[in-house]
């Protein structure tokens, strides 16, 4: 899952790999930096990075972790595009799955929080709340067959 892959990025504090003396914050584990500049010896601004797993990151960084918006691409075709600050997801962003399942909203701490809306290929949805990663308090689930659930 998307969520388990980041959170194993940031997990383990190892040696970034550099690039002309500019490099990644050493907590990006096997994190390889392909292109962006450089202040005080930290990526910072517009990059591209690659993880040790295929992954792929573009987008802001700040003091050599992603920061601001960006989109991380999965070897296995997901991604998640949106805001983030020193690794972790926060704000609103937009995950797909390799599977076509969409999320798009709020994130905290890389979980799904707040108001946001899930859909599947075949057709159900849900728009609402969100608590630690799980459906919770008001929303809406439409089925396929059109029934709609509220609560």
């Amino acid at each position: 899952m998307l969520v388990a892959a980041l959170l194993l990025v940031w997990a383990v504090p190892v040696r970034s790999q550099d690039k002309g003396g500019c490099r990644l914050h050493k907590s990006m584990t096997g994190w390889q930096l392909l292109e962006g500049k450089c202040t005080a010896g930290l990526v910072e601004g517009e990059g591209k990075a690659r993880g040790p797993r295929g992954e792929i990151y573009q987008g802001d960084f700040h003091q050599g972790l992603p920061g601001g918006k960006g989109r991380l691409q999965l070897p296995g075709g997901g991604y998640y595009q949106g805001q983030w600050r020193a690794g972790p997801r926060p704000g609103r962003g937009r995950e797909v799955s390799s599977t076509g399942t969409t999320y798009d909203g709020e994130w905290v701490a890389d979980k799904r929080q707040g108001r946001g809306v899930f859909t599947t290929p075949y057709g159900l949805r849900y728009e609402g709340e969100w608590n630690n990663d799980s459906r919770t308090g008001q929303g809406v689930e439409t089925r396929p067959d059109g029934r709609r659930y509220q609560g």
